[in-house]
């Protein structure tokens, strides 16, 4: 029977608990405090949203249970990324010497090997030995002066790698495009770049860009909520390696380790068990909640309207007798809130038209939901128990108590080998019924990821949305803004006269198309300016440059085209729409829009209320390699006008194109791109 660390043996419990009874007394560990609580400012922070929209949802954080009571030789082995272990062990000062002299080289990493010679029961005679990578934090001395004592004792703190966890970040995150993406930047801020996220269900889409844009967050932190929003756990198993669990998986690594009482070799099982008596454990439903977005809306922006999809819990419980054993009364249900947007034609319509999207969602959220509250447990076993952590699991608790009296525990002979082992046992508990999380950072492939409409994510609108002139025209700037807000899918009208006057102000032949050309997407690969008409193609003036063709009802021939504004530089617009609570707010632009835009250069150059008011916005920069934000003033606004929903328009120089403006262009560059341009109508 031993414990030892860095091969040094370390010190068992009395007999009589003499020790712990003079701890409990003048040093209880019950006061000690070994670790740190985050700050609930902190906490606060990172559940609030990245996004401007009304609909506000934030990072997933886990309500994890309490860190149990602390005692001497046990070591505390718990999931998730953003949890770690903890071991107390005792330590003379000789040992304690030679400890530091084996892991202070590396760290403070040592092996921790708690040994078991035989089992307490004759049943379960074993040699069981747990064996863990473990990191030495400041050993606390216990005894003030060694007196008759022949030497001083130590109290030898343990933890695992996840500890070190908290003193890292993310860096720059690169907004993902799927949740592997996300995992392994995780996984390499976190120095662990073998965790993988495994095979992830299709039905939850990709992460929500806006939300997961949070550089320098906790990766731990991060890793933990990205496990939740795929139906997994983060756990770190016996062997060091970190894994992403999810229920099936987690439930046949379960059944492999569970504890059978009296089976040949295995571990006596001495108390606790899985629950069979689940009484009111079971939320009846299950309620996802979406933003709900009007594409008919002046802006096709979430405005805080929510559409919701519920399942009952007799679809997903595989157990046909836990629903009456284990359901909770009518009327409950779990609710989690989700950014996956319902997306609807018209605002009177009923069902949005992804709906298949979003009840497939629902799907894999209710069954990963309920398939992990369908097992519970709390098993206490004589011995150390080699056992595999799973996502199921809330810990795993290795016990290495007192030398047990003569006779031994269980009635034997007076000479049993056994009499003087020492007390192991194991606890292993699942989370509490009510653990989890109440929001979710999905989004679907085919949906902006937040509030901001950029100029590229609609073709129908492209004419509105896209870039004005460089005019310091404050006024022009606020009526070509609301322009904008008022197009979108029956908006055709506003949005067709938009582009006109826009093409029109901006004409100067073949050198302002020159511009546009290299812009490339960003504002198409066209010559000449345009007069709005297709008679123009041919002209002096060159081709009428259409970049987008989309069906149209009222056209004889069912389609029709709009058309790009010009400007002498390469530019980049965004329109966000933003909610106003208080008459002085900052918003932050959005990640992606600052990323291909010129540092320093965004500029607000609309900015519209939806009522009259004295309004004014600014782009403020914040700290440095960090993220833009808007910072919006109301004059003289009381209680009774807010709040106030306002459109405003963004404009910044494409990245690397800072320094173009009315580029020179040749005559023979003129006819190729006119050549390419009118490809389009060859047959007319």
């Amino acid at each position: 029977m031993s414990i030892t660390f860095a091969g040094v043996n370390l010190l068992l419990e009395d007999q009589g608990h003499e020790f712990q009874a003079w701890l409990d007394r003048n040093l209880s560990l019950q006061d000690m405090r070994f670790f740190g609580g985050e700050h609930l400012a902190r906490a606060w922070t990172r559940n609030q949203p990245k996004s401007n929209a009304a609909y506000k949802v934030g990072l997933p954080l886990p309500n994890w249970p309490a860190t149990p009571r602390p005692k001497i030789n046990t070591l505390w082995w718990p999931t998730g990324a953003s949890r770690w272990s903890m071991g107390l062990f005792l330590v003379d000062e000789t040992g304690l010497q030679t400890i530091l002299g084996g892991v202070q080289g590396s760290g403070g990493l040592g092996t921790l090997v708690m040994k078991e010679s035989a089992g307490v029961f004759p049943s379960a005679h074993k040699n069981n030995t747990i064996q863990r990578q473990m990191y030495l934090l400041p050993p606390r001395k216990l005894s003030a002066y060694s007196l008759e004592a022949t030497t001083d004792l130590y109290l030898l703190p343990l933890t695992d790698k996840r500890y070190f966890w908290q003193f890292r970040n993310a860096g720059d995150l690169i907004p993902p495009d799927s949740w592997t993406e996300l995992v392994e930047q995780l996984a390499t801020a976190l120095g662990e770049p073998s965790i993988t996220p495994g095979a992830i269900d299709s039905r939850y889409g990709k992460p929500n860009q806006t939300e997961w844009f949070r550089d320098y967050e906790n990766p731990a932190i991060l890793l933990d909520a990205a496990a939740w929003c795929v139906g997994k756990r983060v756990v770190l198993d016996d062997g060091n390696a970190v894994r992403l669990m999810g229920y099936t998986e987690s439930a046949e690594e379960f059944g492999e380790s569970i504890l059978s009482k009296g089976d040949e070799g295995s571990v006596y099982q001495v108390a606790g068990a899985t629950w069979p008596n689940r009484v009111a454990t079971i939320p009846q439903k299950i309620c996802v909640v979406f933003p709900r977005q009007n594409c008919d809306s002046a802006s096709g922006d979430l405005s805080g309207e929510v559409y919701a999809i519920e399942k009952n819990a007799t679809e997903y419980v595989t157990d046909s007798e836990l629903p009456t054993k284990a359901m909770q009364a009518t009327g409950t249900a779990k609710t989690f809130f989700d950014t996956a947007v319902a997306t609807f034609a018209y605002s009177g319509d009923t069902e949005p038209t992804n709906k298949t999207q979003l009840e497939n969602l629902v799907d894999a959220i209710a069954a990963d939901f309920y398939g992990h509250i369908q097992r519970g447990y709390d098993i206490a076993a004589a011995g150390l128990k080699s056992w595999t952590p799973t996502g199921l699991d809330d810990y795993i608790w290795y016990h290495y108590g007192h030398q047990l009296s003569t006779p031994a525990v269980e009635p034997g002979p007076a000479d049993d080998p056994h009499q003087s082992d020492y007390a192991c046992f194991t606890r292993i508990a699942s989370l509490p019924w009510d653990f989890g999380v109440s929001e979710l950072l999905h989004k679907f492939s085919d949906e902006s990821s937040s509030s901001s409409s950029s100029s590229s994510s609609s073709s129908s609108s492209s004419s509105s949305s896209s870039s004005s002139s460089s005019s310091s025209n404050s006024s022009s700037s606020s009526s070509s803004s609301g322009s904008s807000q008022s197009s979108g899918s029956s908006g055709s009208s506003t949005s067709s006269q938009s582009s006109t006057s826009n093409s029109t102000s901006d004409s100067g032949g073949s050198s302002s198309s020159g511009g546009s050309s290299t812009s490339g997407s960003g504002s198409g690969s066209s010559n000449g300016s345009s007069n709005g008409s297709s008679g123009s193609r041919g002209s002096e003036s060159g081709s009428d440059k259409s970049t987008a063709i989309v069906p149209a009802s009222w056209s004889p021939t069912g389609y029709t085209a709009l058309f790009i504004a010009e400007c002498p530089e390469v530019r980049f617009d965004d329109v966000m729409t933003v909610l106003m609570e208080r008459a002085d707010e900052k918003f932050l632009v959005d990640a992606r829009f600052v990323e291909v835009c010129e540092p320093g250069s965004i500029e607000v150059c609309g900015c519209v209320p939806n009522f009259p008011v004295q309004i004014g916005a600014i782009v403020e920069p914040r700290l440095p390699d960090t993220l833009e934000a808007v910072r919006v003033r109301i004059a003289g606004a009381g209680s009774e006008q807010l709040p106030v929903r306002v459109a405003i328009r963004l404009t910044g120089i494409r990245r690397g194109f800072a320094w173009h403006r009315f580029p020179d262009r040749t005559k023979a560059q003129f006819d190729a791109n006119e050549r390419f341009i009118n490809s389009a109508y060859d047959n007319e």
